[in-house]
């Protein structure tokens, strides 16, 4: 913000505690408020400026990677995560192929996580894959896979999912 923003904010700020409180209360009150005033007011106006520059880049950017400074191996999500089903380790899996550049991917590639964590495949990975997507962690695309199979993504319950999960394990 520039210097002339933030002396119109403090005007107005001084004056609006000037009008709701008067004369009559200390100095040392009225200046607290006019700081917890102009504050509210600065956060507004800076909110509006990012609210502006954000609306500005829509068109240069188009989409941003989830979390590209964390690129776990998929051993040290799943340990940070502590999935409790079938849905949340694929879940975990699922964010694990978006953070490493896949948006789409198959049971092929859920398989070949298995097999690189050293977990066990579910007998039948179709099935927990539909479980998957009916607890909203995954999306079935309308475009299938080269390979003919079902083509499936991450959604943003599945991120939040891992992404809150990875958030207990650092505030602990």
């Amino acid at each position: 913000m520039d210097q002339e923003l933030l002396k119109k904010l403090v005007r107005e700020s001084a004056n609006l505690i000037e009008e709701v409180l008067g004369p009559s209360e200390p100095l040392l009150v009225k200046a607290l408020l006019i700081a917890k005033v102009f504050d509210l007011m600065a956060r507004k106006e800076l909110e509006s400026v990012f609210v502006s520059i954000k609306e500005g880049m829509k068109d240069k950017v188009t989409e941003r990677p989830i979390n590209t400074s964390m690129k776990l191996e998929i051993n040290e999500l799943i340990n940070l995560v502590k999935p409790k089903s079938n849905s949340e380790l694929l879940a975990i899996f699922g964010y694990y192929l978006r953070n490493h550049g896949m948006d789409r991917f198959g049971n092929d590639e859920l398989k070949d996580l298995f097999k690189k964590s050293k977990r066990k495949i579910p007998v039948n990975l179709s099935d927990a894959v539909s479980k998957t997507i009916i607890k909203g962690y995954f999306v079935e695309l309308e475009k299938p896979m080269e390979s003919g199979q079902r083509a499936i993504s991450l959604t943003s319950t599945g991120i939040k999912f891992v992404e809150d999960r990875l958030g207990d394990t650092n505030g602990k």
